[in-house]
């Protein structure tokens, strides 16, 4: 009986130990227009862009892969940052035509 109330205090002693710090939600921020007005390419030549590559390539996002996921994929951000160098708009991405994902 002893060891039992021992126990108890022990684990009344620990609950009452811990704390929890009170977090402030902030509002995310929004997406970042991109400011094309100081890019240059210099040198460099975006007429052609290959975008090989995995998951992240392809926009696979939360387990799935989706038309909102393809339209935030790496080479999509990539496209829309060569834009501003000067590349040509058209950027050709396959799609899986597909809102809900396909895993």
């Amino acid at each position: 009986m002893r060891n039992f109330i021992k126990l108890i205090y022990i684990v009344l002693f620990v609950a009452s130990a811990c704390s929890q710090d009170v977090i402030d939600l902030q509002e995310p921020e929004g997406p970042v227009e991109t400011n094309c007005s100081t890019v240059t390419a210099g040198t460099a030549d975006f007429s052609k862009f290959v975008a090989i590559g995995s998951s992240y390539v392809a926009g696979f996002q939360a387990g799935a892969l989706f038309n909102e996921g393809q339209d935030n994929s790496l080479a999509a951000i990539l496209n829309k940052q060569f834009e501003c160098a000067g590349a040509p708009a058209e950027f050709v991405q396959p799609s899986i035509k597909t809102a809900y994902g396909y895993n």
